[in-house]
């Protein structure tokens, strides 16, 4: 086996392993940002009720 022969072999496995890990990076970037906007879906969730409450408390003291 010469020396070409092993570089071609080299580089079709970078190119393999390559795009695989690629995938598995992109995967993993997607699903963290999915967790990030539930996150923020639901702390906005939890400042609305907060602000719904304190709005109808004040509409009971007469504010």
């Amino acid at each position: 086996m010469d020396l070409q022969t092993v570089q071609q072999i080299g580089g079709a496995l970078l190119a393999l392993f390559g795009a695989h890990f690629r995938h598995i990076f992109q995967q993993l970037t997607l699903y963290f940002l999915n967790h990030i906007h539930h996150a923020l879906d639901d702390l906005t969730g939890q400042v609305l009720e907060i602000l719904r409450h304190h709005d109808f408390k004040q509409l009971l003291v007469g504010k």
